[in-house]
């Protein structure tokens, strides 16, 4: 009945494996300190995603709604050795993701 499927598996021939999964939901930048409106399921859904289908490692990604209040992605979170979670912002106009940046926290470029 229930599946442990992300909503995007990126697989490159010679390069590690990543998850994508897409939120609908409004998260805050200025949040900080309340984990910027993001949620602990969430996290334990990618933590997840990285053991069936990463064998616990690389970068996996969260993907939100672009707005005002999330406009550039956050810094990466490490969900231990070798994982990194990437909060990233997606621009409906544009219809693009906005990637970290090289040299922002050693994560994935495309």
């Amino acid at each position: 009945k229930f599946t442990l499927k992300p909503d995007m598996l990126v697989e490159a021939a010679g390069r590690q494996s990543f998850v994508l999964d897409a939120k609908w939901k409004m998260i805050d930048e200025a949040l900080m300190d309340k984990h910027y409106g993001l949620t602990q399921a969430d996290f334990y859904q990618l933590f997840a995603y990285a053991h069936k289908y990463q064998g616990g490692k690389g970068d996996l990604a969260l993907i939100y709604p672009r707005t005002e209040r999330f406009a550039r992605p956050l810094p990466p979170f490490q969900l231990g050795t070798g994982l990194k979670l990437w909060v990233l912002p997606f621009d409906l106009d544009a219809e693009e993701v906005i990637w970290p940046e090289e040299g922002s926290g050693s994560g994935f470029y495309l």
